[in-house]
């Protein structure tokens, strides 16, 4: 099988759709809950841009998806079509933190001396 991609501009429209698609169904799930949509988004709002610490946390953690999206787009690029990026990203993380902690004996090349 042979995809060609061709990169499209996105209307407008199509964002504000996807926006209000994203809403109607957030605020029916919440409602299906039994909760106060208002006080919900509020909450969200509040959590994630609220105060200097929150916008903060929420860059950190979104900063992780942009890489995975570059990453992605690399691939599709290159022809490889890729759905895993994210798992890929954590699993990797696991396992240099398996070989962090369980890694023993490893001596580098190189040695470091104090300044003083």
């Amino acid at each position: 099988m042979n995809f060609e991609f061709r990169q499209r501009k996105i209307k407008p429209s199509i964002i504000a759709l996807s926006i209000c698609t994203g809403l109607v169904l957030g605020t029916i799930f919440v409602l299906m809950g039994g909760y106060n949509v208002a006080t919900v988004y509020s909450y969200l709002i509040k959590g994630s841009l609220g105060s200097v610490s929150a916008l903060t946390s929420t860059i950190r953690w979104s900063t992780i998806f942009l890489l995975c999206g570059v990453a992605s787009g690399i691939a599709f690029k290159g022809g490889m079509f890729n759905m895993g990026t994210e798992g890929q990203l954590y699993m990797g993380a696991f396992s240099a933190t398996l070989v962090g902690v369980y890694a023993r004996g490893f001596r580098p090349s190189c040695t470091f001396r104090s300044a003083s």
